[in-house]
């Protein structure tokens, strides 16, 4: 079983895995307790493959905003475009670019 596919595994049977920065959080139903096992083979890969969801529900959490002002690390700008990175225009007309989707925030 590959990475992916124990973490379909999981939810597939009801599980839910949660990722708190290198450790895996899981319930897991009791008849699926194998599935613990395949998670401790696979944990480095299965640790990769819930930080690229993570990242892609972040970066879907920022379609709305596309136009609208958020505050970056460079600070305050315009999101102009939500790809695999972010862009935002800054107040002074600059552009800057971000891989890590929760370095933008939308103004509330």
């Amino acid at each position: 079983m590959r990475a992916f596919e124990v973490v379909e595994a999981v939810r597939a049977v009801g599980g839910t895995l949660v990722l708190k920065g290198d450790r895996i959080h899981y319930q897991i139903p009791e008849q699926s307790a194998p599935l613990v096992d395949e998670l401790r083979r696979h944990k480095t890969d299965v640790v990769l493959v819930l930080r690229e969801r993570q990242r892609r529900q972040a970066l879907r959490h920022l379609l709305p905003y596309v136009g609208k002002r958020v505050w970056s690390p460079a600070g305050p700008g315009k999101l102009l475009v939500v790809e695999d990175y972010i862009t935002v225009r800054l107040e002074d007309g600059t552009k800057k670019r971000w891989y890590n989707p929760l370095a933008v925030i939308p103004y509330a």
